[in-house]
């Protein structure tokens, strides 16, 4: 595994380094209490905030874990022509600490990845779309996006090769658990009554469905019988809070992805003989099971769920389920327009307008100005055939990557992190054909996260050497 180096980069010791940034913190925080004192908040707030910048800026370790935290609060603040989230402040301080940290190194190599071209070539087909768009303006926001998720992305991927890549998923695993919890608390506690989204807003969904199997296999290939039990845990709360936004698309991510990781891991624990694992995948199906079934059958609280999923297998569309039907159909209506280049990124907006007899559909008004909950057609109708090969180009590239780790590696110490990124990769196939979103807002970061630390393992595990520091 990658290993974490003793010493700082200017050759003193991280306990020494540590002590000497606790004491630079405290004298520093002198200033705060003087300018709170004479009553000057704005002063304080100003000194704390160009403090706080420099710190991240100086250090990419801090700046990553804000930028992740920051993801999980839905906090948009609108200007004229776009909204800024929180997340991409701290991004921004994220990738120049990247850079700062990158500037300064013995070898200022830029190494390619493995997602660059796909990537890039999704991002071409992105501007093509908008140079040819009905509104070639409404197209600038969407494609500013997908470029600095790609920043993000090589951010993040440089940020790996000095901080090992698993311990980065243990603080998202650790993050999303903490979150999860204050959300199933919520939920129980007002009785199942209402949807819990939090303070991440809908954006949970996609974090749930990413997350909720990572941690599974981190329980499964757990070093310890204490780490497992604390990650069965940390397991079964955050599919408690993915069940409490009652979304259909990841219950049935997880309920899809979590059988298979099952499966896959019991396969290779066999072939690897290893008894702490097979044991795990005997105990999930006769204990944990049980339990999820009592919570979802044995309580009133999932009772929304159980009539939204309900609404799946009816012989009419009705809800929420119609209404998505309608986004589909004019997403489909809509490429026939402009097969090739779509009708621009972002344009999605003016589809009423393109097909006005759209306004006659009963459940129009409820969607109008809607994306279409679905990343394919949403490719489909506003890039064209360009945009949906780019796309369908990049979940082939990450499938292709997981599936080669996972038949590459052979040692146990590497089967969390290989297993972690093979279901990754296979969720981001499958998701892109039901889900809403995966290329803008806070469900880009969380892309550009996995896709970076499946590039960095697909990376080292590619080189042979498993002890890359």
């Amino acid at each position: 595994m990658i290993d974490t180096m003793p010493y700082t980069p200017t050759g003193i010791s991280w306990s020494r380094y540590r002590l000497v940034s606790i004491l630079m913190t405290v004298f520093g925080l002198v200033p705060v209490v003087v300018f709170l004192a004479i009553g000057r908040q704005a002063f304080a707030l100003a000194y704390l905030a160009i403090g706080a910048s420099f710190l991240i800026l100086t250090a990419p370790r801090y700046g990553f874990y804000l930028f992740m935290a920051a993801n999980y609060v839905y906090a948009p603040f609108y200007t004229r022509f776009f909204a800024i989230h929180p997340g991409d402040v701290c991004a921004l301080l994220f990738i120049g600490a990247v850079v700062i940290s990158w500037i300064f190194r013995h070898s200022s190599r830029i190494g390619k990845t493995c997602f660059d071209f796909p990537l890039m070539a999704l991002v071409a087909a992105t501007v093509i779309s908008g140079i040819f768009a009905f509104s070639p303006e409404l197209s600038l926001v969407p494609i500013g996006r997908i470029i600095f998720i790609y920043l993000a992305y090589r951010g993040i991927y440089t940020f790996s090769e000095s901080y090992d890549p698993a311990r980065m998923v243990r603080f998202m695993i650790h993050l999303h658990a903490f979150v999860s919890l204050g959300h199933t608390i919520l939920f129980f506690g007002r009785g199942g009554a209402w949807r819990i989204f939090g303070v991440t807003g809908v954006g949970f969904e996609t974090f749930s469905l990413v997350l909720v199997p990572l941690t599974l296999a981190h329980a499964i290939w757990a070093r310890t019988a204490r780490q497992q039990l604390k990650y069965t845990g940390f397991f079964l709360v955050g599919l408690l809070a993915a069940l409490a936004t009652m979304s259909r698309g990841p219950v049935m991510t997880i309920a899809i992805a979590c059988p298979i990781l099952l499966a896959v891991s019991y396969y290779k624990a066999r072939k690897l003989n290893h008894a702490r694992a097979t044991g795990y995948v005997s105990r999930f199906a006769l204990a944990v099971v049980p339990i999820l079934v009592f919570l979802l059958i044995g309580t009133n609280a999932y009772q929304l769920l159980g009539t939204r999923m309900e609404q799946l297998v009816a012989e009419r569309a009705t809800g929420t389920i119609e209404t998505r039907l309608s986004l589909w159909k004019a997403a489909l209506e809509s490429f026939r327009l402009s097969p090739v280049t779509g009708i621009g990124i972002g344009n999605y907006w003016l589809l009423d307008d393109l097909l006005p007899h759209l306004k006659f559909d009963p459940v129009r008004f409820m969607v109008a100005g809607l994306s279409f909950h679905n990343v394919f057609l949403q490719y489909l109708s506003e890039t064209g055939i360009l945009g949906v090969s780019a796309l369908l180009f990049l979940a082939g590239s990450v499938f292709s990557a997981g599936r080669r780790i996972l038949v590459r590696v052979t040692d146990f110490e590497d089967m969390t992190l290989s297993l972690s990124v093979f279901v990754f990769s296979f969720i981001f196939c499958i998701t892109i054909f039901y889900m809403r979103v995966w290329t803008w807002g806070q469900e880009g970061f969380i892309l550009a996260f996995n896709l970076a630390i499946l590039a960095r393992w697909h990376k080292t595990t590619s080189d042979g050497d498993m002890t890359e520091s």
